[in-house]
């Protein structure tokens, strides 16, 4: 495996060496810009194509910031945004640093997007090169049961939203389904069963950092097969033993005498529906066995229901024009991103770019 060693070099060469020689060890190559060799390429451009080359990042931060480049950040900085969506960076905080203000506001930003996966502080070269030492071994761990197969998540997501029922529903129902990998089984079935598990998962959906449920109405809880599920005013959340997380909600009706599904009501439900999924993930799999992950959605019973922006229904609550699409083939297939992976640490800070674009695919199949 290549790893990077991203952090500023000058005054931090024996941190960056303490950390080669903990990825030696571990029998990876460390791959680090004092390394290079001639190139016709500039140094930024050299070690942007160098993270992309990697399979791990190893991002150390001190104090300094380090020098401004072109695009307004430090080349660390560049070099962390280049990693973080594609490939998993192990996070080494100097322990009681004086951090540059632009510095901390870098380290604010990696650990909100972080959320506590592979995060370590050090004081000392040793501390460094433990702290390396662990975060490697345990990403060995998450990718011991296999490769992540993005085919084979998308497969199971799809497989796992909601299908029609028969049955008649008063509007349209959006489902939603996060899966992860490598596939393998987190909840053991008695777990599954455990009321520790049920009173962790309906406080997270009451009052985790994305509720989805509110206090103020009853909730009902089930298990069905390998799966808990937790059912309240027209929604439907459940975990399997996989760590798929599911939702299924029915969209609030519009004002006025036609029904319209509201674009703002279909974005921000994917966008709180992640967070809740990645709180539940958290909880379930907190050493990140799971390290990766796909999100898929649908929309169902949409019948002629037409599509539109808040202010758009606002203007004619009492009108409505439904598409020659939906009118000939009302069926919405399910929609993803592609690729449809993305590394589980990089979800929350992603949640909006993703429902943002989740939407856009089911706008398109509902709007000439």
């Amino acid at each position: 495996m290549k790893v990077f060693i991203s952090s500023v070099i000058g005054g931090m060469e024996e941190y960056r060496n303490a950390a080669a020689d903990a990825i030696i060890l571990l029998r990876h190559d460390a791959v680090r810009a004092e390394d290079f060799g001639a190139s016709d390429a500039s140094p930024r451009v050299a070690c942007l194509g160098a993270v992309r080359n990697s399979d791990a990042v190893v991002l150390i931060l001190g104090s300094r910031y380090g020098e401004v480049q072109v695009s307004g950040l430090s080349a660390t900085h560049e070099e962390y945004r280049e990693a973080r969506d594609t490939r998993p960076v192990l996070v080494m905080v100097e322990n009681g640093a004086e951090f540059e203000h632009q510095q901390q506001e870098f380290i604010d930003e990696v650990q909100d997007w972080n959320s506590g996966n592979y995060t370590q502080s050090f004081g000392t070269l040793s501390e460094l090169k433990d702290g390396v030492t662990r975060a490697l071994h345990e990403l060995e761990m998450s990718l011991a049961k296999g490769s992540v197969d993005s085919d084979e998540m998308l497969e199971r997501a799809i497989g796992s939203l909601e299908v029609e029922d028969g049955y008649s529903h008063s509007g349209p129902r959006l489902t939603i389904a996060l899966v992860s990998g490598p596939c393998q089984t987190v909840l053991r079935p008695a777990e599954i069963e455990s009321s520790a598990l049920e009173q962790a998962l309906l406080k997270i959906a009451l009052f985790g950092s994305d509720p989805i449920f509110t206090s103020a109405k009853g909730t009902e809880t089930e298990i069905d097969g390998k799966m808990l599920i937790l059912e309240q005013d027209g929604r439907c959340v459940c975990i399997q033993e996989d760590g798929t997380v599911d939702l299924a909600a029915d969209l609030p009706r519009s004002n006025g005498v036609m029904n319209a599904i509201i674009e703002e009501d279909v974005e921000e439900s994917i966008e709180s529906f992640i967070g809740f999924a990645v709180d539940v993930l958290d909880h379930v799999d907190e050493t990140h066995r799971l390290s990766h992950s796909v999100v898929v959605a649908n929309l169902l019973y949409v019948g002629y229901t037409s599509w539109r922006t808040r202010s758009e229904h606002a203007q004619s609550p009492n009108t409505t024009t439904v598409s020659w699409r939906v009118m000939s083939n009302p069926k919405i297939e399910p929609v993803y991103l592609t690729p449809p992976g993305k590394p589980r640490s990089a979800l929350r800070l992603s949640a909006s770019d993703i429902a943002e674009d989740l939407m856009v695919l089911l706008r398109r199949q509902l709007s000439d």
